[in-house]
């Protein structure tokens, strides 16, 4: 069977009695050293990464303002809209011919077809 790899545990791979000597000790003293040295010389990475994390998320939140801002005036804007077409398109009390405003939303309409 290729592949196949019979289970080993870890009193067969351990040829010392007993659980964590004094090399055991040394090994893992050093080794904790060495990835605290490590850890100190990437920090500033770290800290300059957490900063931009910081502004980026600061942008993002001015930009959603300014999108709902953005959003409040189209929803005013297309209030403002509606009413001026429909004052444009109502007739003018005055008179029965039809004034300026229904000649443009006629040539606004046209066009748009």
């Amino acid at each position: 069977m290729a592949g196949f790899l019979w289970p080993v545990e870890r009193h067969d791979l351990d040829d010392r009695s007993g659980c964590g000597g004094v090399g055991d000790q040394v090994v893992t003293a050093y080794r904790i050293k060495d990835l605290k040295a490590k850890f100190e010389s990437i920090q500033p990475d770290i800290d300059e990464l957490r900063y931009k994390v910081a502004e980026a998320e600061d942008e993002f939140e001015s930009l959603r303002l300014k999108e709902d801002a953005s959003q409040s005036r189209i929803t005013h804007m297309k209030g403002v809209v509606q009413h001026l077409e429909t004052q444009v398109k109502s007739a003018p009390a005055s008179a029965n011919a039809q004034d300026e405003r229904g000649a443009i939303l006629q040539e606004a309409e046209s066009i748009e077809r």
